[in-house]
């Protein structure tokens, strides 16, 4: 499994690769929990990586510590969007985008 940095969200895996924001190497804890965490999706997306990222994993006890960390890097908030691009190429999360539809729908709804 590789490792590689970006600028940008908390961190993502696409393939047999997981993409890390930059700035985790200031926070050592926080970084091999987020590793940990991508380590255990699947290469592809499936509901095995639906239900990891809803439930959250390891990731639970340290909520705080990655809100903390995105308030001072805002360029980390993008972790939420469902497009990341990576060297040129648009990479697309699933539950992001599934996460999204149900929201603005509902959002919709109230506002219809």
């Amino acid at each position: 499994m590789k490792i590689r940095y970006i600028n940008h969200g908390i961190g993502f895996r696409v393939g047999n690769t997981i993409y890390l924001n930059e700035n985790l190497k200031k926070y050592p804890l926080l970084r091999l929990v987020i590793i940990d965490h991508e380590k255990n999706h699947t290469p592809g997306y499936s509901l095995k990586d639906f239900k990891h990222d809803l439930v959250g994993g390891n990731l639970k006890g340290f909520r705080r510590d990655m809100w903390k960390f995105m308030f001072k890097h805002p360029r980390a908030f993008s972790c939420f969007l469902p497009l990341n691009k990576i060297k040129g190429r648009w990479t697309f999360d699933p539950t992001l985008t599934f996460f999204w539809v149900v929201t603005l729908s509902m959002v919709g709804w109230f506002i219809w």
